[in-house]
């Protein structure tokens, strides 16, 4: 089909399909949510000995009215994996997601471009073709739709 095109045309397409494409293959990782989730459960649910750690000992114990307790070592490396661990995984997600955000924007910006031209330059025919139908009816075989913005 993009060989009845005309060559901007059949550019755009082909990096239009290659977009699509990699909108299909770039999802989040269900175990990166997994684990940012466990990570921000276990973080809040002992939030209050995180406050142990910051060296304002005197403040927090006038404030919650306890002594402040030492909190063991083995503990505390565990606090601070799932700490570092759900600063990671929110860090990767955000930037997985403006990735994703980017594709999509291009590929918007590509579909609309193209939609818009739809009507001049499609193919290299001279008389009446259906190469616009056909045109249509490929990129939706592909899962784009060009019918409507």
């Amino acid at each position: 089909m993009l060989a009845k095109l005309s060559y901007p045309m059949k550019k755009k397409a082909k990096r239009l399909i290659e977009l699509k494409n990699k909108l299909d293959n770039t999802k989040l990782n269900k175990w990166l949510i997994g684990l940012m989730i466990i990570s921000a459960i276990y973080t809040l649910a002992f939030s209050e000995r995180y406050l142990t750690y910051l060296p304002i000992d005197a403040i927090l114990q006038s404030l919650l009215d306890t002594e402040v307790s030492t909190t063991n070592s083995f503990i505390k490396i565990i606090d601070f994996t799932f700490l570092g661990t759900l600063i990671i995984t929110t860090s990767a997600t955000y930037l997985r997601i403006k990735s994703i955000n980017k594709i999509k924007d291009k590929f918007q910006t590509l579909r609309e471009d193209i939609i818009s031209e739809l009507d001049t330059d499609l193919c290299l025919c001279n008389a009446q073709c259906t190469c616009k139908d056909d045109f249509i009816k490929y990129m939706e075989e592909k899962d784009i739709n060009l019918i409507f913005k």
